[in-house]
């Protein structure tokens, strides 16, 4: 098979990110031969072993083909979204097992494990595995991005945002101190959200370095 009709088979089956295995069986020969193959096609970038990338792919769709299942989520979530103006250099990867860091182009991706029962809550968007809007907004909560970051996230994607998606996202993670967090948010930019109060933490949480002003409703220490 020519270069360019791998290719081709390649670009038919929207196969963006693939492995070893795959080319395997389009090539219809010995793995050794088939990575030697790849080696001198100059638009196929070795990804780690026996995982490989079309150049020009979004960084997103490789750093959510990785491992499977797997999404993005947190800080660059936000970004895909258009909630915040920055563009993150790290690309967080939720999964329910552990990777080691990968690096591809001028992005940093980092793998972070989450038990199954907390594992919901994303799609694929054209080939790119991302956090629903609500669910990236709870896992910021519960992984405890910069609050005020994350709640000025939330108030530029408000009127995207389904607010009973977020609450039923926020109950399933079973995280209580989460449910302070979200509570007070909500709170603060005048959205209901009495009904979360019995899942939250007996205990404060504490929302930066140096807050001291106490919300005794949604047990939160935060800075005035």
């Amino acid at each position: 098979m020519k270069a360019k009709d791998f290719m081709r088979v390649l670009n038919d089956n929207n196969l963006k990110v693939f492995t070893l295995n795959d080319a395997v069986k389009i090539i219809r020969k010995p793995s050794n031969y088939v990575s030697l193959f790849l080696s001198k096609i100059d638009s196929i970038k070795h990804l780690e072993r026996g995982k490989y990338y079309v150049e020009g792919t979004d960084p997103a769709e490789i750093a959510s083909n990785v491992i499977h299942p797997s999404y993005i989520s947190l800080v660059y979530a936000l970004a895909y979204y258009k909630s915040i103006t920055q563009i993150p250099v790290a690309i967080d990867i939720i999964a329910l097992r552990q990777h080691k860091p990968l690096r591809i182009e001028d992005f940093s991706i980092r793998f972070i494990k989450l038990k199954r029962s907390r594992f919901f809550g994303y799609r694929n968007d054209g080939g790119v595995f991302i956090a629903d809007p609500e669910k990236a907004i709870v896992d910021c909560l519960a992984f405890n991005v910069d609050f005020f970051y994350v709640s000025e996230s939330f108030i530029n994607m408000e009127d995207r945002l389904d607010m009973g998606k977020l609450k039923e996202y926020a109950r399933a993670m079973n995280d209580r101190a989460m449910i302070n967090r979200l509570g007070f948010m909500l709170s603060r930019n005048d959205i209901s959200s009495d009904d979360l109060l019995p899942y939250r933490s007996r205990v404060y949480v504490r929302l930066s370095a140096n807050a001291r002003v106490k919300d005794k409703k949604w047990r939160v220490l935060y800075a005035d």
